[in-house]
């Protein structure tokens, strides 16, 4: 994905979204040892303060994503809406 956003020239989004898939690295190489791949280890997800920690940096991550995903909307809505005035200007000739 953020090689098709350079290539596009969308550089902002290329920023925005290298330390997410920094945290992203981060966190799953340093989850615990399991045998099945997976982040929270099922024992010690319910402790006390393992579940507050885990509650915040979920609502972080949601907070991020929706910020994204109404930035995204906004691009691909601005893109649809330049190509069609294009396509009128271009049957108005």
């Amino acid at each position: 994905m953020l090689c098709s956003l350079a290539l596009q020239g969308e550089w902002i989004l290329v920023l925005i979204n290298l330390p997410l898939l920094g945290w992203h690295i981060k966190r799953y190489s340093g989850r615990p040892t399991m045998r099945e791949p997976g982040i929270y280890d099922p024992t010690i997800a319910f402790n006390r303060n393992e579940l507050s920690h885990n509650q915040s940096e979920c609502c972080y991550k949601l907070g991020f994503y929706l910020l994204c995903f109404f930035y995204y909307l906004y691009k691909m809505m601005f893109a649809l809406l330049s190509k069609e005035k294009e396509v009128w200007k271009h049957n108005e000739k």
